[in-house]
């Protein structure tokens, strides 16, 4: 009785923890997914921030970079007024050379120093920023939760206590590591492109900051491999017709602030290959290639 409980179990994690998140997801109160995210974002930080700066690992926090805050502030801004969504966009620029974003529960989205350094215009980090609004609208972060965490999730949702379980530990894995469905990274596309076009921006600017990524030997390699319909997605966006040129995100001035709001320190640019388990004090420090 005991292994046919167990391998009832286990079959249920396997088999119906895919089709039960999908069900589940949509009923997971907005509030719920921002404490969720909150909580992986404790796990997370210490993982990202190797070289342990502690408040300066996001960039911004410097007197000399309050410019470049202010300038992140305004696109931002211009992206939510434009959404309409239940999820307030939280963006910060982080010390990391990989060209690389992210997004968790709950609308906390994370852009490595490397992307703004690849990104041109305004514009291009802008369609990537609204790309991973696409994702917390989709709310494709908390589907793969619960699809990775199963039920440690449910059991910390019913609870309501997210920090002392597993779950939490299994979350922060997943952000980093899992790649969302063709689908699921499509979607986040079009809302892109939409989100875009709302603002009077460029909505190919996207495919054009994956392209330059994708161009690049390491980068490209990278991203080609954990999204391997990159370049399906970047024609497809290249497909879509522009009425009117593009009205301008940000002056000169301020898009010179916001390239330059990681000027204080450079990043550290390697992401941790082995993710701290949940009997580990300290994260390792064995570089992710």
């Amino acid at each position: 009785m005991s292994l046919a409980a167990i391998a009832s179990l286990v079959l249920t994690a396997i088999f119906g923890m895919p089709v039960l998140a999908n069900k589940i997801t949509p009923l997971v109160p907005p509030a719920m997914e921002k404490k969720f995210g909150e909580a992986i974002d404790k796990q997370l930080r210490p993982l990202l921030d190797t070289g342990d700066r502690g408040a300066a690992f996001q960039c911004g926090t410097a007197p000399a970079e309050a410019q470049g805050r202010k300038s992140l502030d305004k696109l931002v801004r211009q992206l939510e007024a434009a959404a309409n969504s239940p999820y307030r966009a939280r963006v910060e620029v982080v010390r990391r050379k990989q060209a690389n974003a992210f997004a968790l529960p709950g609308g906390h989205v994370y852009v490595f120093e490397g992307l703004l350094a690849k990104s041109e215009t305004p514009d291009e980090l802008a369609g990537v920023i609204a790309h991973e609004m696409g994702h917390v609208v989709h709310r494709d972060g908390t589907r793969a939760v619960l699809q990775s965490a199963g039920l440690s999730f449910l059991f910390g949702m019913m609870l309501g206590d997210f920090v002392g379980g597993g779950a939490v530990v299994i979350a922060a894995k997943t952000a980093l590591s899992s790649s969302y469905s063709r689908h699921a990274e499509a979607a986040a596309d079009s809302y892109s492109v939409e989100l875009m076009k709302k603002i009077e921006a460029d909505p190919k600017a996207l495919a054009a900051v994956l392209s330059r990524i994708a161009s690049d030997k390491d980068e490209g390699m990278a991203l080609l491999r954990d999204h391997p319909e990159t370049k399906d997605r970047i024609a497809a966006i290249n497909k879509v017709t522009v009425e009117a040129p593009p009205m301008p995100l940000l002056t000169g001035a301020e898009w010179k602030a916001l390239k330059a709001i990681c000027a204080s320190s450079p990043g550290d640019g390697h992401l941790d290959n082995q993710l701290k388990s949940p009997n580990q004090q300290k994260p390792s420090r064995q570089p992710k290639p």
